[in-house]
């Protein structure tokens, strides 16, 4: 009896310490959804190990086309390709791209384009809600190194 009681709390010290596996997801292509090989994808493997120093890595010249933005709640590093076949999120006016509510996310030569924030409307005399983020919203630390961010509005309505 004293022996299990012995490996239990080893096995409890040894474990308590223990961080989520970092694995590498790669966007080998530009479409919306959450099939492997997007960034939905890649995005939702990530936020299932919050804690890991995960990596979405994208493939040369791949563009994701979006309306939704992503939510992340993760540590990670997304890496665009950068160079002369350029990778990124082109949000098309619909959304911003990223909305960054846990952990911290760094961005690497990846181009996000044309991210759209809109405010809420104003009611009762009140003001509208404030758009912000066209690109990147972040209500967690982050840090951004190389990101292009053109084209991104942040708009809001009364």
């Amino acid at each position: 009896m004293i022996r299990r009681i012995a490996v239990a709390a080893v096995l409890a010290v040894g474990l308590s310490g223990v961080r989520a596996h970092a694995d590498t997801y790669y966007v080998s292509n530009g479409n919306e959804g959450t099939g492997v090989g997007t960034l939905g994808w890649a995005i939702g493997q990530a936020n299932s190990k919050p804690t890991a120093a995960n990596v979405i890595q994208f493939d040369p010249g791949v563009v994701v086309h979006s309306r939704t933005q992503y939510v992340i709640n993760a540590n990670v590093t997304i890496n665009g390709s950068g160079g002369t076949d350029p990778s990124g999120v082109d949000m098309n006016g619909y959304d911003r791209a990223f909305f960054v509510v846990g952990g911290t996310v760094t961005f690497n030569n990846l181009t996000i384009t044309n991210g759209h924030a809109r405010g809420g409307h104003g009611g009762d005399g009140g003001g509208g809600g404030a758009g912000l983020g066209g690109g990147i919203f972040v209500a967690d630390g982050t840090a951004m190194t190389g990101v292009p961010l053109p084209a991104g509005t942040a708009n809001v309505t009364v």
